[in-house]
């Protein structure tokens, strides 16, 4: 019977070694804090978008839109301007691809990471 207790003592022993050790060393735990992918990194937070209408444009910018046959329906879709870069971009649907058009406030087009057609959704 002493023998089965003392077993029991050292079982338990065992496992309250092995949790403390996990909960003082963090390295080898999995981090609590969620993951940011590098696709959102390079993704508008929603937070940050103000929608505008074609008067709240620039000058420049809206000369753009006008002057580019690429950018044709862009007077139909919502526009946005990033509060933290100043940018303004908007997606226009050609009803196969889906293709995201970036700008600076001077009209000059940015890019990367958004003008790429994407497949319908």
């Amino acid at each position: 019977m002493m023998m089965t207790a003392g077993m029991l003592l050292m079982g338990i022993v065992a496992v309250n070694a092995q949790d403390s050790t996990q909960r003082t060393n963090p390295a080898q735990q999995p981090s609590q804090q969620p993951r940011i992918e590098s696709q959102q990194q390079n993704q508008y937070r929603v937070e940050d978008r103000v929608s505008v209408t074609a008067d709240e444009l620039p000058s420049s910018l809206r000369q753009t839109l006008q002057n580019g046959s690429q950018y044709r329906g862009w007077e139909n879709t919502p526009i946005y301007r990033d509060r933290t870069s100043q940018e303004y971009y908007f997606e226009l649907n050609d009803g196969t691809n889906k293709t995201m058009h970036r700008f600076d406030r001077n009209g000059k087009t940015i890019e990367g990471n958004g003008n790429e057609p994407r497949g319908g959704q």
